[in-house]
C-alpha cells in the first residue's frame, strides 16, 4: 500500500478459579519508519484490594506502571481492609467465621474476624447478602446464611450473621426402655 498502514493484534483473557486475574497483550505495527509497539498488563482482585502491572514500549518509549486500590473500613468491631469503596455498603458481620465467600462477589471472603465490606449494594432497594458455609470449621455454624438490607444511600448498613461456636455430639442411648424422646 502507499502511505502509512498500521496493524496491531492483541488477546486477554482472565485466569484462576474466581476468574479474578485479567490480562492482556498486545503488538503492532507500522510500516512508516518500521515502528513496533506493544504492551502487557495484568489486573488482580484480592480479598483486600486490586492491583495492577502493566509494560508498554515503542521504539521510542518504554514505560512500567504498578498500582493499587482499595479501602480500609473503620467500623464500631475494629477495621476492615477491602477491595475498592463504593457510595454504599454493607458490613458483613459473621463472627469467627473467617474465609466465608460472600456470594455474587468476586473474591470478597470475610476476614479472620469473620468481617467483610460489600462494596457496591444499591441504596433504597433489598440487597440479599449470602454466604458460602463449604468453609465453615467443625467448630462454627451460621443460623442463617443469608441476610437482606435495605440501605439509604452513602450508608454503611450491617449484615449480621449470627453464629454459635462449639461441638456437636450424638450420644446412641441403648438399654431395654429408653425414654420417649431421648
Amino acid at each position: 500500500k502507499k502511505g502509512d498502514a498500521s496493524s496491531q493484534l492483541g488477546m486477554s483473557g482472565s485466569a484462576l478459579d474466581a476468574r479474578n486475574l485479567s490480562w492482556n497483550v498486545q503488538q503492532g505495527y507500522n510500516n512508516k519508519g518500521s515502528e513496533v509497539m506493544g504492551g502487557a498488563s495484568a489486573n488482580y482482585k484480592g480479598r483486600h484490594g486490586e492491583y495492577h502491572l502493566g509494560y508498554n514500549y515503542s521504539r521510542d518509549n518504554r514505560q512500567v506502571s504498578v498500582g493499587t486500590t482499595g479501602g480500609l473500613v473503620i467500623h464500631p468491631y475494629g477495621f476492615s481492609v477491602t477491595q475498592p469503596l463504593g457510595e454504599t455498603m454493607a458490613l458483613v458481620k459473621a463472627e469467627n467465621a473467617p474465609d466465608l465467600k460472600v456470594a455474587n462477589n468476586d473474591s470478597l471472603f470475610t476476614d479472620s474476624k469473620g468481617f467483610a465490606v460489600v462494596p457496591y449494594i444499591s441504596p433504597y432497594r433489598e440487597n440479599s447478602l449470602t454466604l458460602n458455609t463449604d468453609a465453615l470449621n467443625n467448630a462454627t455454624d451460621l443460623l442463617n446464611d443469608t441476610h437482606v438490607v435495605i440501605p439509604t444511600k452513602g450508608a454503611l448498613t450491617l449484615a449480621e450473621f449470627p453464629t454459635v461456636n462449639g461441638f456437636r455430639v450424638m450420644l446412641q442411648l441403648t438399654g431395654k426402655k429408653v425414654p420417649f424422646g431421648a
